[in-house]
């Protein structure tokens, strides 16, 4: 009696199993739910454009509903399941958002927006050019290229960081040691209003020689060193142009005598140690300019 009744029990189950099927859909020879009525993506964004730092909520509101992924390009939340999302959108660009939804059919369907986030006003940056086309930089010091000692200094017209000129520091090996300087025509130039700011120039290099850069004034010297395998500042010797940004504090830092509203040397390259014993002692620069 007992085996008797389990099964009645799994036969009367089985029917009204059917009977749901039977009012819901029906089951094709490859035993797939095939909805009498399928599902429905319905799916809306509050806005589509907007301005950086702003947020748009998505509403999902799709019909027999198995799974649901938002994707937010751009977005923070990235990514969510939630049938309703609000976004933020914290830079500008134009963005697509992505809903996929998987019905309980197993079938998939997709409805992307497409975001436009305008963005905020860039902060003016303050800038004075020494050696740079950085069409940003419109207030230039002319400068003086000294030759000191056995650099051959030349502008290049091609393979510039920036612009189409560049300039490139080579040896003749004639000495043990290198030298050469940019200096202001003036004979000095104040970049005091520039002390919390930064030091900008592009090198490029392979070579694994040392090479010091200093900044002058007035007989008060500030020496920072750049090895290659200590790439300071960023500056790698892979032989491609690499921005190097170094704040003036770290000058003021190795010599706090240095004289920002009279500086004399903007920059000298020296050597240090036989550059005869590097591989070579060839050094590029372009864009070179202080920045608040």
């Amino acid at each position: 009696m007992i085996t008797i009744t389990k099964i009645t029990r799994k036969l009367r189950l089985a029917m009204i199993a059917i009977l749901v099927l039977g009012l819901n859909g029906c089951v094709d020879d490859g035993d797939e739910l095939v909805l009498s009525e399928p599902g429905e993506l319905v799916a809306s964004a509050s806005t589509n454009s907007i301005m950086a730092g702003e947020s748009i909520t998505f509403v999902d509101q799709s019909t027999k509903v198995h799974t649901r992924r938002w994707n937010f390009q751009g977005g923070t939340p990235a990514v969510s399941e939630d049938s309703e999302v609000q976004v933020l959108f914290e830079k500008g660009g134009s963005y697509v958002a992505t809903l996929e939804i998987t019905y309980i059919d197993n079938i998939s369907e997709t409805q992307s927006f497409n975001i436009e986030v305008e963005g905020l006003p860039e902060p003016e940056v303050q800038r004075l050019g020494f050696y740079t086309e950085n069409q940003s930089i419109s207030d230039l010091v002319p400068v003086n290229i000294q030759r000191n000692n056995q650099f051959t200094v030349t502008e290049l017209a091609q393979n510039a960081f920036e612009g189409t000129k560049a300039m490139s520091f080579t040896i003749d090996g004639s000495s043990d040691w290198a030298m050469a300087s940019i200096t202001p025509q003036s004979g000095t130039v104040d970049i005091s209003e520039y002390a919390d700011g930064f030091y900008n120039l592009a090198l490029k290099s392979t070579s694994n020689g040392v090479i010091l850069i200093r900044l002058q004034s007035a007989g008060q010297n500030a020496i920072l060193k750049f090895t290659a395998s200590g790439e300071e500042y960023g500056f790698k010797r892979d032989g491609d142009w690499h921005k190097i940004s170094i704040p003036l504090a770290d000058f003021k830092a190795v010599n706090n005598s240095l004289n920002l509203s009279a500086i004399n040397n903007l920059l000298v390259f020296r050597s240090e140690g036989d550059v005869r014993s590097a591989n070579n002692y060839d050094f590029f620069l372009d864009d070179f300019y202080v920045s608040k």
